[in-house]
């Protein structure tokens, strides 16, 4: 004949304790899981807010009076970026065209390599626009000056 099993483990006030332990710990790490996880999504929403539609026209640089906007800084560092591809794709097909000519492809491919590493470097790049756009307010405020 079978042994009949009556009830189950026995369950003690120890265990009850150390479940009960066990229960609030747990809640507490998911509470404070959300609550990290919350102010991460809350950190990067913020910061995309700021660059997008509080302060996209903020003043990056002012020259004599006159400010550089954040607005055109990016249009103009995305100007820039499209005329470095279309400079890379012109040098390629000029590798392509004229390759057999070693020191000419060698010359073409550096100046291919320097693109890409100006492509790469997205802070670098604007950093130059900038540089620019101001040169460029200068000299139109000198222009204007002058008459």
């Amino acid at each position: 004949m079978a042994k009949v099993v009556r009830g189950g483990p026995r369950v003690t006030k120890k265990h009850l304790a150390r479940a009960e332990r066990d229960r609030i710990l747990r809640r507490w790490v998911l509470g404070t899981s959300a609550l990290i996880a919350a102010l991460v999504l809350g950190l990067i929403a913020y910061g995309w807010a700021e660059q997008t539609l509080i302060n996209p026209g903020r003043a990056v640089a002012e020259v004599n009076g006159e400010s550089i906007s954040a607005r055109y800084l990016k249009a103009r560092s995305e100007l820039a970026k499209e005329s470095l591809l279309a400079q890379a794709s012109q040098i390629q097909d000029l590798i392509t065209a004229f390759g057999d000519q070693a020191a000419f492809a060698g010359s073409l491919q550096q100046q291919l390599e320097q693109i890409a590493s100006l492509l790469q470097d997205e802070v670098s790049l604007q950093r130059s626009v900038l540089d620019s756009l101001v040169e460029e307010t200068l000299i139109r405020q000198e222009a204007n000056r002058r008459g």
